[in-house]
């Protein structure tokens, strides 16, 4: 994983790295096989 294009990915059109995302991007960008893990410890909102 020290390739860093690995963590952008395209959310509504825009590049991002998907590692400073919120952690519902993440987990959607996870559940679609885009990325191998969620990269930091953030939690859903509850």
């Amino acid at each position: 994983m020290d390739n860093p294009f690995i963590w952008m990915v395209s959310f509504d059109g825009y590049i991002v790295d998907v590692r400073t995302a919120p952690y519902e991007m993440q987990l959607a960008a996870l559940e679609a096989g885009v990325i191998p893990f969620i990269s930091n410890k953030l939690k859903p909102h509850e």
